[in-house]
C-alpha cells in the first residue's frame, strides 16, 4: 500500500495583514510571514497557523528556500487568490471553484498524480481564462511553473538561488528540468487573483524593472537558450522590459 502524502499548503505573505484572501477557500493554509509581522498576522488570522523563518531569511526567494527545506511535501500558493478557476468549461458555465473541499481535492490529486509518475515538482498551468485552455493538452510535463501555485515532493533535490530578487520560479523550473527532467502541470485549472501586481506589500515593496532586466541576463547566462525575451501576443499585449519566458528543448 502506497504511503499517503502529508502535503502542507503554505502561503508566503508580507505586509498584507487584512488583505489575505486565499484562506477563505483553503482554511488549512499555513501563513509564512516575516518574523516582525508574525504577531500582527496571528491577531488578524487567529484560526490559521502562522510561522516565520529566522530573522536572517529576507526576501521571497530566501523564504521559498526555507519553506522547501522545512517541509518535505509542500504546495505554495499566493495570498491574493480568491478562487481556483476550472478552465475546461462550456459556454456560460461558471468557472470559479470556491468550495474548500473541492479545492483541497484538486491540489491533493495533483500531488498524487505527480508522485505516481515520478515527478518531483507540480502545479497548475500558467493559464487564466477558459479561452486559453487547450482541450488536447490537459497536462504538461515541461516548461515554466509559476511560483504562485507550485508544489514540491520529497526527494526533489532542488534549491533556489537566494541571490535572485525575482524570477526564482524561472530559475527553479529550469533547474528541475536539468536535474529531474520533467514535472507535472495540470492545465485544466488556473487561479483567480484579486489586485495582482496592484496591491501593496509582498514583492511589490522591493522589486523594480531593473531587477527584471538583471534577472533575465543572469538566467540567460545560467541556462542559455532556454531563456527567451518575452514579446507581446494576442493574450498579453503589455510586456514589461526584461520579462522572459522558458522554452526547453524537450
Amino acid at each position: 500500500m502506497e504511503e499517503e502524502i502529508d502535503l502542507t499548503i503554505v502561503c508566503p505573505s508580507k505586509g498584507r495583514v487584512g488583505k489575505v484572501h486565499t484562506h477563505k477557500f483553503i482554511p488549512s493554509l499555513t501563513l509564512v510571514v516575516p518574523h516582525a509581522e508574525q504577531k500582527a498576522y496571528k491577531e488578524e488570522y487567529p484560526d490559521l497557523k502562522v510561522v516565520s523563518p529566522p530573522k536572517d531569511v529576507k526576501g521571497i526567494t530566501a523564504t521559498r528556500q526555507w519553506i522547501i527545506e522545512k517541509y518535505d511535501d509542500v504546495f505554495m500558493i499566493d495570498d491574493d487568490v480568491i478562487a481556483i478557476k476550472k478552465l475546461y468549461t462550456g459556454k456560460g458555465e461558471h468557472s470559479d471553484i470556491e468550495d474548500p473541499e473541492e479545492v483541497l481535492g484538486i491540489i491533493l490529486r495533483m500531488a498524487y498524480m505527480a508522485r505516481d509518475m515520478g515527478a518531483k515538482m507540480f502545479g497548475f498551468g500558467n493559464l487564466r481564462a477558459p479561452l486559453q485552455y487547450r482541450s488536447h493538452q490537459p497536462y504538461k510535463f515541461t516548461g515554466y511553473q509559476n511560483a504562485s501555485y507550485c508544489g514540491f515532493l520529497k526527494g526533489h533535490d532542488l534549491n533556489y538561488d537566494v541571490t535572485y530578487k525575482e524570477g526564482e520560479d524561472h530559475y527553479i523550473s529550469c533547474l528541475n528540468a536539468y536535474k529531474n527532467r520533467y514535472m507535472f502541470m495540470d492545465t485544466r485549472y488556473g487561479i483567480h487573483t484579486k489586485d495582482n501586481f496592484q496591491s501593496t506589500g509582498g514583492c511589490a515593496d522591493y522589486r523594480t524593472q531593473t531587477d527584471f532586466i538583471e534577472t533575465t541576463i543572469k538566467l540567460r547566462k545560467t541556462f542559455g537558450n532556454a531563456i527567451h525575451i518575452k514579446s507581446a501576443s494576442g493574450g498579453k499585449k503589455n510586456i514589461y522590459k526584461g520579462e522572459r519566458t522558458v522554452s526547453l528543448p524537450f
